[in-house]
């Protein structure tokens, strides 16, 4: 039943419920579940059989129901001439996008993972964050207001150029993800993101190509730090001795770091379930290269029993206090022993992982063995364990958590012995089930 649409009809409109136009064919109001009043139209385009609807807006927002009634009319003549009203509302919401609106809606594709990567999976919650910051903190405060299809080379070289002078630099809060620093290392992650946004744009036809093709980035500096042997001792030290105050579950965490070349967060999200004490083997579901496992050395494994853990326990290494991140905890921890060791500040919880991997090269270990140990990519031992390749990995573990050990000043280290399979004329058969364990 179609009535007139003012002021008093839509007042009475309960949520759910929508009204016809009397006057307008096609011209209609909704009443959303928030109550939320929208004006709407339903036409069809000269020559097409295929009805569409449009929003023209939301009422008093600024949309009056004679101006939405006047639109409505409007937008009939359009389509009774053959133009398609709806097409030429998105041609006018292209062109007059922004760099800043463009981010918004790149954001919103990830959060809610309708953007995907290469491998078909959308981005981890924590790449997220660290993509919003780099893009609220040096992006948006450059080029948040530039049209997009205003948008050039020239600004993204003068973005990246800006960056690495240090000239969006800033700090706002205590957490990192609310710092902005410079250098040429941080101009170039935050220019390949912003060019991974401008191709994302190019997909949704939001414009026809990228204004950052082509842009000369600055070379990588390769990381090759390690501790040298004397650092070694320092922080075997530290590590004994700790500062007062520093929480005893996250010096663990430092030490485990040390004796198994782990990442951060892979060392923070350890969780008990996930450890195989028996076989000495950490199944982690969730890694930067995809589901990995890790043998263990014995001194890696004496760590995480030495650790207190509650009824309810689910992380290995937790914070003292409910509510703290333990990433952030681990991080001022690591901080505050590295100052107490008197070490510089390039020495990172990465460049733990660079030294592990430098001592497994001096002790004469294969690259697929450390590779193996620590979880890299390129390495085909993980997660393909057999009954004879594992224990040769536990036997690697230990020489190179013993070394470490040894060079940080503790002699009490556990010695492994590790017996090694026979040598067989005839290649060994994989067992199911120990291969159904290790690859889960």
């Amino acid at each position: 039943m179609r009535t007139k649409i003012n002021t008093k009809t839509l007042a009475a409109l309960k949520p759910g419920k929508q009204i016809s136009d009397a006057t307008c064919v096609g011209f209609s109001a909704r009443c959303q579940t928030s109550g939320a009043v929208s004006f709407n139209l339903r036409y069809k385009v000269k020559g097409s059989a295929k009805a569409q609807v449009a929003v023209i807006g939301r009422w008093q927002s600024p949309w009056t129901p004679e101006d939405a009634r006047v639109e409505a009319t409007r937008l009939l003549l359009e389509a009774a001439q053959g133009r398609d009203p709806a097409q030429a509302k998105a041609a006018e919401t292209v062109a007059a996008m922004t760099v800043g609106s463009l981010v918004a809606e790149y954001v919103a594709a990830m959060e809610t993972g309708r953007l995907l990567l290469r491998s078909g999976k959308p981005k981890k919650p924590s790449t997220q964050a660290s993509d919003i910051g780099r893009l609220n903190l040096h992006v948006l405060p450059a080029l948040g207001k530039v049209v997009l299809s205003e948008l050039t080379k020239a600004h993204c070289e003068r973005l990246m150029h800006a960056i690495a002078a240090g000239d969006t630099t800033r700090r706002s809060g205590r957490k990192m993800a609310n710092s902005a620093r410079g250098g040429r290392g941080a101009a170039t992650r935050v220019v390949t993101l912003f060019a991974a946004v401008l191709a994302w744009a190019v997909d949704q036809n939001f414009i026809s190509s990228n204004p950052s093709k082509g842009l000369r980035l600055f070379a990588s500096a390769r990381r090759d730090r390690h501790l040298s042997e004397v650092e070694y001792s320092q922080l075997g030290r530290a590590l004994a001795n700790p500062p007062p105050g520093t929480p005893p579950s996250m010096v663990a965490a430092v030490e485990f770091t040390a004796l198994s070349g782990w990442r951060l967060s892979e060392v923070t999200g350890l969780r008990w379930d996930a450890i195989d004490f028996q076989r000495r083997v950490a199944s982690l579901a969730d890694t930067k290269t995809g589901p990995s496992t890790r043998p263990l050395s014995q001194a890696a494994i004496a760590i995480v029993k030495a650790q207190e853990r509650p009824p309810g326990a689910v992380l290995v290494f937790a914070p003292s206090r409910r509510g703290q991140r333990p990433s952030y905890v681990f991080r001022a921890t690591f901080d505050k022993l590295v100052r107490a060791a008197g070490l510089d500040a390039t020495v990172t919880p990465h460049v733990l992982r660079h030294s592990f991997c430098s001592v497994g090269g001096d002790l004469e270990l294969s690259e697929s063995s450390v590779g193996g140990l620590v979880g890299h990519a390129t390495s085909s031992m993980t997660g393909r364990y057999t009954h004879r390749g594992l224990p040769a990995l536990l036997a690697a573990a230990d020489r190179i958590s013993g070394k470490i050990l040894e060079l940080m000043g503790d002699d009490t280290a556990p010695v492994a012995v590790v017996e090694l399979p026979r040598p067989s004329a005839r290649r060994p058969r994989l067992q199911p089930a120990l291969a159904g364990e290790v690859a889960a």
